[in-house]
This record gives structure tokens, sequence and C-alpha cells, in this order.
């Protein structure tokens, strides 16, 4: 009977993030990676993986090839990542 329904809601998963790229260009230091729709994705660097700056984000409206650069990298060299995060959904409210 409809009294012995339950349901639980869970949020689905995103597919594992990977970087497919990643080269110091005459712009600076480029990574390239495959964007997922309706997220934003923050390019962050360190120089000794404790403490990181975010260096710049992109929001994406739909899914497809991304690429994020460090225009002014340290000559010394540095650690990075890219660390993804969902967007809230558009308001659709009048």
């Amino acid at each position: 009977t409809a009294d012995d329904l339950s349901f639980v809601l869970a949020r689905g998963s995103d597919p594992p993030f990977r970087i497919d790229t990643f080269a110091r260009t005459s712009e600076g230091w480029q990574v390239g990676f495959t964007a997922i729709a309706q997220r934003v994705y923050t390019l962050q660097r360190s120089a000794d993986l404790l403490s990181w700056t975010d260096l710049a984000s992109q929001t994406n409206l739909a899914d497809g090839p991304v690429t994020i650069t460090d225009t002014n990298p340290p000559p010394a060299g540095a650690f990075y990542r890219v660390t993804p995060s969902r967007t809230a959904p558009a308001d659709t409210s009048l």
C-alpha cells in the first residue's frame, strides 16, 4: 500500500575529474580539462602544498574543453590544482 513506501533522494555524482593538459606557454602555465555544465572551476597555486591561492575561475554553462592560465607564474616553480564546485541553479522566477 501507499503507507509502506519510502524514498531516498541522493545527489548524482560527477564523473571523475581529470586534467588533460598542463604546459608552459608564452602566456604562462596553462591547464586544460573537460568541464561539466553548471560548475565553477578555480585554478589554485601553492608554494608548499599547505596554503593555496586562487588565480582564476571559470563558470561553464555547457560541457566541453576548458583552458585556464596562470599569467604570472613564479620563477621558482609552484604546485597547481583545479578545484571544481557546483553552481547554484539559475533563478527562473518572475
